[in-house]
């Protein structure tokens, strides 16, 4: 039997051709950018829950800041 290297690049090729790559381009820049807004969410969540629990301390300002940059 071929070395396992071997036997995994063959199964793996046609699912890593340019064409199957050029295939799965759009649904995974949808998927990027679905979980970088998700990110920015739950960011934005965070910060504001630290701008509630910390109100006037400089750790607040700081992220004020971050959430008008958002």
């Amino acid at each position: 039997a071929p070395p396992l290297h071997t036997q995994v690049r063959r199964a793996l090729a046609g699912a890593l051709s340019p064409r199957a790559i050029a295939e799965m381009e759009v649904g995974l820049v949808e998927l990027v950018h679905r979980q970088i807004a998700e990110l920015a969410r739950k960011a934005r969540e965070h910060l504001q829950a630290v701008v509630d629990a910390n109100p006037g301390s400089t750790m607040a300002e700081e992220a004020r800041s971050l959430l008008n940059s958002l």
